[in-house]
């Protein structure tokens, strides 16, 4: 009896660390981080990324506040590790490139 019920028990451990693993949400994200644009020195921005898996290339789109050129509106391209995500893009207010490094509000690959 107490074999069965040890086997019962793990099967049940086993089906709910499956389920926990499989409900981790894949997909879009925010991004917040400092940019430098060309022409319009350095400031902090907030983007939405369309994924957040790690190691994938994926478009973003926001807006920056620039510590001395007010605010700028951007579309590019994002690449995210587990730790760091950063984007190349341009900003249309500002009209010049942007680089950017900052965070994902939910990284896919984090346990927690």
């Amino acid at each position: 009896m107490k074999y069965t019920t040890t086997l019962i028990a793990a099967a049940v451990l086993a089906a709910a660390g499956t389920t926990a693993s499989a409900s981790v949400p894949t997909g879009p994200s925010f991004f917040a981080g400092f940019v430098w644009t060309m022409g319009a020195g350095p400031g902090l921005t907030v983007k939405y990324v369309t994924s957040n898996l790690p190691n994938t290339p994926a478009l973003a789109g926001g807006v920056s506040y620039y510590f001395e050129n007010g605010w700028g509106a951007d579309i590019g391209l994002s690449y995210s590790t587990c730790t760091v995500t950063g984007t190349v893009g341009y900003d249309f207010l500002q009209n010049g490139f942007q680089f950017g490094v900052g965070a994902l509000s939910d990284p896919y690959c984090l346990p927690f």
